[in-house]
Parts: structure tokens; sequence; C-alpha cells
């Protein structure tokens, strides 16, 4: 009696611990057998990583019973993005998010996953830490940036001679809708490479993801890139195209330029249909005062 009642005991206390709900996960993947809901969970950056204050690409994945249509992803508690699963009739994905953390110190990155009946998950999260160790810049009272290290660098890195032209582009298949950004990049340490981040603002001040491209070198310290706008879109009708440069030298640091805003956009608009007027010749009837009728025949 006594050894049958110990056993119930010992299978009670299982069950128990069998029912606790899931909660936020730490950066991992969460047992998937006989869960219904939609399941997120992040493969880079790992848990408790620390990163260089670069860009940096988000991968993780969405699963769910029948289809996982939506992944979501927000840094702080702000929302980033929402991006759809390329293959929605696949019940696994593989997202990515191209993330340009904007201060340095502590960030806790969560994803989660909408299947096909419209129901989130729970949260997965990963806490990175961001340009422990590396350069970080402060803005100035008059906006611009200036590199903070220890020890301080006798030649401090950076930007100069920007340009960007034309100060007045499209967005779409209107000309001009291209725009040559050109500076001067200059780092002690040495340069690997120089990254141009660029998106469109409105006079409200709301704005679209960055976007990023390679710059290329040139002679005399000088790099280049042509932004092409043509498949450039925006829910803004117009506003103003910021830029940012990046140099990452080769101590795997950062050193971004101040946010220039120059170039005024604005979208493309095109007829909802063209027509052509026929050209017809017109008799043209002199004005000449005469005492004579004149017939037209």
């Amino acid at each position: 009696m006594k050894k049958n009642i110990l056993y119930f005991l010992f299978v009670f206390v299982f069950l128990l611990a069998g029912c606790n709900p899931p909660g936020d996960n730490q950066s991992g993947t969460s047992s998937l057998i006989g869960n219904t809901q939609p399941q997120a969970w992040i493969d880079a950056p790992l848990n408790e990583s620390h990163l260089p204050f670069l860009p940096y690409e988000i991968v993780f994945h969405i699963t769910a019973q029948q289809s996982a249509v939506m992944g979501e992803i927000s840094i702080d508690e702000v929302l980033m993005d929402t991006i759809e699963n390329p293959d929605p009739a696949s019940n696994l994905a593989t997202l990515r998010y191209m993330w340009a953390p904007d201060t340095a110190g502590k960030h806790i990155i969560r994803v989660r996953a909408q299947g096909s009946d419209g129901a989130w998950g729970n949260t997965s999260s990963a806490v990175v830490y961001i340009g422990e160790g590396t350069p970080t810049l402060t803005p100035t009272e008059d906006s611009t940036m200036i590199l903070t290290t220890t020890p301080t660098p006798t030649t401090q890195a950076g930007f100069s001679n920007f340009s960007a032209s034309p100060g007045s582009v499209y967005y779409g298949n209107c000309t001009p809708n291209q725009v040559r950004v050109s500076a001067q990049a200059s780092d002690p340490a040495g340069i690997t490479t120089v990254v141009l981040f660029y998106r469109m603002r409105n006079a409200n001040g709301k704005s679209t993801d960055w976007q990023n491209a390679a710059m290329n070198p040139g002679s005399d310290d000088q790099y280049s890139k042509t932004i092409d706008l043509g498949n450039f879109t925006s829910p803004y009708n117009n506003g103003t195209l910021d830029i940012q440069l990046v140099i990452q030298n080769k101590n795997n640091e950062m050193v971004r330029s101040e946010v220039y805003s120059q170039v005024d956009i604005a979208v493309c608009w095109q007829p909802l249909f063209e027509f052509e007027i026929e050209k017809t010749s017109i008799p043209i009837i002199p004005l000449i005062p005469t005492k004579t009728p004149i017939i037209i025949k």
C-alpha cells in the first residue's frame, strides 16, 4: 500500500512539471513537441554575444504546425520589421534582418512567429552587447559626430569633402533617379571597407528603413558610389534623402559620419493613361476688310 502511494505521488509531480506554460525563451529553440503555437528562435547572434559597432545581419527561424506566414523582430521593445515567409506553404522559414545599431551597450532582440490563422506565438529573445571596447560616437550640439576612444589616436578617423549630386531626384522610373555620392575617408588603423547607408525621411520626421551598399575606393582616399533609386519604394511622396557613411577599420572598429540631408527626393508620378491628339489641317480664313463678300466653298 505504501509503495502504491509513493508511486502515485511520483506520477502526480511528473505531470505537474510537464504543465508549465512556455515563457519568453532566451535565444534558442524551444521544444516543438506537442506545441500548437507558432514558434520562433534566433540563430544569430547568440545570446550574450559581444558585437562590434557595425551593421549586423540577424538570422532567425519561424515555424508553425500548418504554415508560418510571418515573422516579427523588435529591438529594445521597438518594432523593427515584420517579414513575410517567402514560401507561405512551408511551415518552416529562415528570415533575415540587417540591423544597423545606433547606440553602444546592451540591447535585447526579440522575435516571434505568426501562423496561418493569424495567431502570434511566444517571443524568443537574445541579449547582445554592442561596441564594448570599441570606439563610440557622440553627437555634439551642432549635430556633428566626434570619435571617443581610449587612448585618443594621434590622427582622428573620419570623412571630409562629402558631396552628393544632383540635389533633387525622383524615386521610380522618372529621371534623374540616381545620386552620385563621394567623400574622402581616413583612419590611422587602416580601412577595410566603407559602407554607405541611405533612407528617405518625410517632413514629419518619419523615415524608411536604412538600405546600404559598399562604396568603391579610388585614389587619394576617395570613395564613391552611385545610388540607383529606380527600384526604391517608399510610403512617402516627398522628403529628403538621408545619407550616412561608415568606416570599418582593420581593428574591426567602426566610425560613422554625420547624417547628410542635402538631397531632395520625390515620388515619380506616372500618368494613368496616355493619349495623342491627331493633327488635322484647319483652313485659315483671312480677316481683311473688303466690300466684296467672301465665298467659302
